[in-house]
C-alpha cells in the first residue's frame, strides 16, 4: 500500500502543474473583442442556436485585476429583437477566471444577468453571458441555471471567444 502513495502523489502534482499551465493572466490595460454563438431557450427543453454571431468586448484595468466596460450583444425571442448587456467593473481572480451576477429591475420584469469566463494563453479569453428576462408575476427558482433552459424566462446565452488587440 505504501508504494501506491508515491505514484498517486506524482500524478496529483502533474495534474496541478497542467492546470497551472492552462491558466493565463489577462493582458493589462487591454481591449478584448470577438464574437460568439447566441443560444435561445425559446421556452423549450434545449438551447437553440440563434444562427447569428454576437459581438462582445471588454477592457481590462490598468493593473489587470478587473474587467471594465463589458458590452455583449444578444438576441431574444420574446419580442424578437436584439440588445446588449453592459456591466460595471468586476474582479479577475488570480487564476485568470472572472464572473459576475446581477439583477436589473424594470417596471414589468427582472433581468437576471451573469457573465463568466477565463483567460487563455496567447491574449485570448473564453466568455459566456446569460440574460434571462423574467416577468414580475413569474417565479423562477434558479434564474442563472443554464442546465435547465425550460425553467428559465426568456433567456439568451452567448458563448464567445475574444482576443486582445
Amino acid at each position: 500500500m505504501r508504494g501506491a502513495r508515491v505514484p498517486l502523489l506524482a500524478l496529483a502534482l502533474v495534474i496541478c502543474l497542467a492546470a497551472a499551465a492552462l491558466a493565463a493572466t489577462p493582458e493589462k490595460n487591454a481591449h478584448y473583442s470577438g464574437t460568439g454563438t447566441d443560444y435561445l431557450n425559446d421556452a423549450g427543453a434545449h438551447w437553440a442556436n440563434d444562427g447569428g454571431a454576437q459581438s462582445v468586448s471588454f477592457k481590462t484595468s490598468k493593473d489587470g485585476s478587473q474587467i471594465v466596460d463589458f458590452k455583449g450583444w444578444f438576441s431574444y425571442y420574446c419580442g424578437a429583437g436584439h440588445d446588449y448587456l453592459d456591466a460595471n467593473p468586476f474582479a479577475i481572480a488570480a487564476d485568470g477566471s472572472f464572473s459576475d451576477q446581477f439583477v436589473i429591475k424594470e417596471s414589468s420584469s427582472k433581468i437576471y444577468a451573469s457573465i463568466s469566463g477565463h483567460f487563455l494563453k496567447g491574449g485570448k479569453a473564453k466568455v459566456d453571458y446569460l440574460v434571462d428576462f423574467v416577468f414580475t408575476a413569474t417565479k423562477i427558482k434558479h434564474p442563472y441555471d443554464t442546465s435547465k433552459p425550460h425553467s428559465l424566462g426568456c433567456a439568451s446565452w452567448v458563448k464567445a471567444t475574444v482576443k486582445a488587440g
